[in-house]
């Protein structure tokens, strides 16, 4: 799939203006998204899912390239969502174009998990991310509480352990080792925010915070 989309991309069939535009590309993240073009300079692309208000606005960018495959993640769930596109060149918009994608519903264990009881002023972070314990599904959600990011493969209950090059080393929960407390994941995914698999290491005793 990864070479399809970069195919589609360099094939230059597809262009800012007309691009080509896959949700969930890797099957495990539904709130996410890659419009894929070619452009015939090298830009930067910036990219604003637009939120529900202007706080829950989120936001990403690419390195220049001429053959881009744009990471969208930040997505409401259910909903055809706007998002804003800007073509960049040293750091100066020299194009802008907004587009509709549209997601389906993800799992009820976590859909509505998150209820805002108070909210004094802006958070540091926008989006909190959640993982681990009694959390089937590691996701993140907003300033409002809405789920812009969720795995639909459930993991082990230590969670995912983030990693330093915008990748997470992921538990599986369907192969645990017996142990002398609880059992342990047998089965640790490096993947990426689209739900993208890299590598898969299996561990024979199974692994805990280590």
């Amino acid at each position: 799939l990864p070479i399809s989309i970069q195919k589609k991309a360099a094939m230059r069939q597809y262009s800012f203006e007309n691009p080509y535009i896959i949700v969930n590309p890797y099957g495990y993240a539904p709130l996410t998204a890659v419009v894929a073009f070619s452009t015939d300079k090298a830009y930067s692309v910036k990219y604003t899912v637009k939120g529900n208000t202007s706080l829950c606005d989120v936001s990403g960018s690419t390195d220049a390239a001429t053959v881009h495959a744009v990471p969208i993640i930040g997505l409401y769930a259910n909903k055809t969502n706007t998002v804003e596109l800007e073509l960049l060149e040293n750091n100066n918009v020299v194009a802008t174009k907004k587009v509709n994608i549209t997601t389906e519903n993800i799992p009820s264990d976590v859909a509505n998990i998150v209820t805002v009881t108070k909210h004094s002023k802006k958070s540091a972070f926008g989006l909190t991310l959640v993982t681990g314990q009694d959390c089937c599904y590691p996701f993140a959600y907003d300033e409002s509480g809405d789920i812009r990011w969720v795995i639909t493969r459930k993991g082990g209950s230590n969670g995912i352990f983030p990693l330093s090059d915008g990748k997470f080393l992921f538990q599986a929960a369907f192969a645990l080792a017996p142990s002398h407390a609880k059992p342990h994941p047998t089965n640790l995914y490096e993947m990426d925010y689209l739900g993208r698999c890299y590598s898969q290491f299996y561990i024979a005793q199974g692994v805990h915070h280590d």
